[in-house]
């Protein structure tokens, strides 16, 4: 689905001489890319137009099974490895694609909670259990002002590392001009009393 979603917007690129770089974060086995570029490989005026695909990844043991799994493609397309998406280099005539698999959800976040008509960050205490604490990240992110009708008793999560994974990608697709993303998270998109689970 997710690579006929690809196929779908790129319709009208059928005429474009622009390649195709391919960035994957947190891309595990390679199971995901690897379905992906056998979808894509039914489409041979498409899949030729795949110049490269950058893998953000940085356990070395799964960079050594993706590498494994990535055999069947390394003759035709340009596989390269990377810590962060700093590293990754796109031409400003490709078009970028990413895509992000249950990578955002493993981000470290900070936790705020709504009390009383104030905004408390959440932390983790020594003996494993929550605790609210006044803290001047409420200022720097401007929850007052940016969540204004926040409910009560509830939690707030932001990631400052995503937003800055965010910015990069931006940077790439600014600087490219187009770019598609596909980002997959699972979770309800609104306020929770705690999301914070512990298994012990």
């Amino acid at each position: 689905m997710i690579a006929i979603n690809f196929l779908s917007k790129f319709e009208s690129e059928k005429g474009s001489t622009r390649s195709f770089h391919l960035i994957e974060f947190g891309p595990g086995r390679g199971t995901l890319m690897n379905d992906i570029l056998r979808a894509f490989s039914s489409v041979p005026d498409f899949f030729k137009k795949i110049e490269k695909c950058s893998f953000i990844e940085m356990s070395p043991t799964l960079k050594e099974i993706q590498i494994k799994n990535m055999k069947n493609w390394v003759e035709k397309i340009d596989f390269d490895w990377f810590d962060h998406i700093g590293g990754v280099t796109v031409r400003s005539d490709s078009i970028p694609i990413v895509i992000a698999q249950e990578f955002f959800d493993a981000i470290p976040i900070c936790a705020f909670k709504m009390t009383n008509g104030s905004w408390k960050e959440l932390k983790v205490a020594s003996k494993m259990c929550l605790i609210e604490q006044s803290s001047g990240l409420t200022d720097i992110f401007k929850l007052s002002s940016n969540f204004p009708n926040f409910p009560n008793d509830q939690t707030l999560e932001l990631s400052p590392s995503s937003w800055a994974i965010c910015q990069q990608i931006k940077i790439i697709f600014d600087r490219c001009k187009r770019g598609e993303g596909m980002f997959i998270d699972y979770g309800n998109f609104k306020a929770s009393k705690n999301s914070l689970r512990v298994n012990i």
